[in-house]
């Protein structure tokens, strides 16, 4: 193994000193101060479905990096022949991590969590075990809309099948590829080079700092799109976060009076929330989104693995929209969110896979029996009076969307405690739980007749 991860780990700067073999424990190849080999072929046989085998490489329990690279693990320590692992990169935070693998057997795919729990042995040197192996399922959850319905898929890998998943819409002339840089940086490895489509794919990317939220950002993509040559049979694919979502959706609405639309989105906020649902459009210099058209996608691909290069600020800010649906839809989400918010923020696998399709399901179900928001749709409006105020007053260069939201939602929590509508122990539950998403930046320091106006 020395001459399998050698090239790798010098890369990395680490050095390679295996410290011990583990045999008993199922799961373990062995052992060393920094990283931990564990080969899934031993132990639990749904580890090892078919012919599948696999090894994993766990780095440090308080080093937390995105899934890296792949390698061929080749022959292991007595082994009689080559078994040709695929080894991969994780993340291993705290006491236990939970990583999502997928396998072959005999031709299908499997989704597996892998539960790993860092505990000791005598020697005082640190493993790592296999804990439980669950199957993991790909959820469709279907949104209705004026215009036909449109499936929103969640899903550990759902990108890898992107392409087939579009091919499953019909056939377009062209794909448009419309993205930031800094989200096609992060995900652009996660998103296929090509679609299984009659024509070709082009790349088109704009800033999505919310200053770019205009009317001008829209010409310049409606242009590029005009030059690259796209009709009213190509394909826009948003590949971002709610900015580009809105944006990217706009134009599709717009230009050629209509052309369709897929959402990829790549941060929590708008896995959640602003990829479901239709609404697209762009600020005013008198306003944040007075300028849209409700405009359904065709299709909604949620990965989660899309979330890992998330700034630690950015994800913690898209909890609010998550404790958003507990608190107007689930009392049982925002139980589990008090419960398991530290695994969360972590962004433990299984929590992810719980809570991403969850949100997306109540989000479903509200914007499917009103989808122009005329009546039950302003549920979802919660919080976002106050916190459209705070980005508002604040010009949109203090407070991220999510962060204006849980200050929006505390605010709105203490509104309804005084007026008597909210009783003592839901608002303190509601600021208690929003408090824990992250550090906020402080409220504003601007008057009750600014944040009115």
């Amino acid at each position: 193994m020395d001459n399998v991860f050698r090239p790798f780990l010098d890369q990395q700067g680490h050095g390679l000193r295996a410290a011990q073999t583990v045999s008993s424990i199922d799961g373990v190849l062995f052992v060393q101060a920094d990283l931990v080999f564990i080969a899934k072929r031993h132990g639990d046989a749904a580890l090892r479905p078919g012919s599948c085998r696999i090894a994993q490489i766990g780095l440090g329990q308080h080093q937390h990096v995105a899934c890296g690279a792949e390698l061929d693990g080749g022959a292991q320590t007595g082994d009689a022949r080559p078994d040709h692992d695929i080894v991969r990169v994780i993340g291993f935070v705290g006491e236990s991590h939970e990583e999502s693998v997928r396998c072959e057997d005999n031709g299908n795919t499997k989704e597996m969590l892998v539960s790993l729990q860092w505990g000791g042995n005598a020697a005082g040197a640190g493993v790592c075990y296999i804990q439980n192996v669950r199957h993991m399922k790909t959820k469709r959850i279907q949104v209705r809309s004026s215009s036909g319905r449109y499936s929103v898929i969640c899903g550990h890998g759902v990108l890898r099948d992107a392409a087939r998943e579009i091919s499953r819409l019909g056939d377009f002339s062209s794909v448009q590829i419309v993205s930031s840089p800094k989200a096609w940086r992060a995900v652009k490895n996660l998103v296929p080079s090509r679609f299984d489509t009659s024509g070709p794919s082009r790349t088109h990317l704009f800033y999505d700092a919310e200053s770019a939220k205009t009317l001008h950002s829209v010409e310049l993509i409606a242009r590029a799109l005009s030059r690259a040559g796209a009709d009213r049979k190509a394909l826009l694919v948003a590949v971002g976060g709610g900015m580009v979502g809105d944006v990217a959706g706009f134009v599709a609405a717009t230009y050629l009076r209509g052309i369709a639309l897929v959402h990829i989105p790549t941060t929590l906020l708008a896995q959640v929330d602003s990829s479901i649902g239709g609404k697209t459009g762009v600020n005013l210099p008198e306003g944040k989104n007075l300028l849209g058209a409700f405009y359904s996608p065709r299709l909604v691909l949620n990965d989660p693995r899309a979330l890992l290069p998330l700034p630690d600020r950015e994800f913690r800010g898209g909890l609010a929209e998550v404790i958003k649906y507990g608190m107007i839809f689930d009392a049982k989400l925002f139980a589990y969110l008090e419960m398991h918010m530290d695994r969360i923020v972590r962004r433990d696998a299984a929590a992810l896979a719980y809570i991403i399709p969850r949100c997306a399901e109540i989000k479903a179900q509200v914007v499917s029996r009103d989808e122009r928001e005329s009546g039950l749709r302003e549920i979802l409006n919660f919080g976002h009076t106050f916190g459209h105020a705070l980005e508002s007053v604040t010009r949109y260069r203090v407070y991220q969307h999510g962060e204006a939201i849980a200050w929006g939602m505390m605010a709105a929590a203490l509104l309804g405690h005084s007026a008597g509508i909210t009783p003592e122990k839901d608002a303190a539950r509601i600021i208690a739980l929003s408090h824990r998403i992250g550090p906020l930046p402080p409220w504003p320091k601007a008057t009750t007749a600014e944040l009115i106006s």
